[in-house]
């Protein structure tokens, strides 16, 4: 079997276990701390995955810079796992929340480096997963419109985190244009 059909597969295999476990905690009611850590897995193996995916399809030639941008893509999954259960622990901070959230999603795409597609792939696995993990861990998810909500509301925090960098990155290329002048 080819190195990319493996890849492919971890992504499969980790899209397949994170949405059993959404579909098992919006309709069986399975508990949270088993739904956590099928969905960590999940995350896991489709981040991994995913960034192999990108990353051959890139110009980074050493095994070592492979395994860095791997690395900082589990990092920035890591981020927003951990983001997402400590907004869970401070829900009543409110709107305020999303302070340390946009500050981190700046962080992982200003400090961790590599190509643009794999900043945004990072960016969007740390939006997606923080708010993921919050709005499954501060509501009642019941039936499919729940699930859907709050798969509504995690595709919206990844393209929102993505949004972000896309700013910074922009925001950043002028300031050093309008430096070099």
């Amino acid at each position: 079997m080819s190195r990319r059909w493996v890849q492919v597969v971890l992504v499969v295999v980790g899209v397949v276990l994170v949405l059993g476990h959404l579909i098992a905690l919006a309709f069986v009611g399975m508990s949270t701390s088993s739904w956590l850590s099928g969905t960590v897995i999940g995350l896991g193996l489709a981040v991994l995955g995913g960034a192999h995916l990108l990353l051959a399809g890139t110009s980074i030639d050493s095994t070592q810079s492979r395994r860095k941008q791997t690395l900082f893509g589990l990092l920035a999954l890591a981020v927003g796992l951990v983001e997402g259960l400590v907004a869970i622990a401070l829900r009543d901070a409110g709107w305020w929340l999303l302070v340390p959230w946009a500050l981190s999603a700046l962080a992982i795409g200003m400090l961790l480096a590599g190509p643009p597609v794999e900043k945004a792939a990072r960016l969007a696995s740390f939006g997606f997963a923080s708010v993921l993990v919050f709005s499954t861990g501060t509501g009642e998810i019941e039936g499919l419109s729940g699930f859907l909500v709050v798969l509504g509301w995690s595709l919206a925090a990844a393209a929102g985190a993505v949004g972000i960098g896309a700013l910074a990155h922009t925001v950043m290329g002028r300031t050093h244009a309008v430096a070099g002048r």
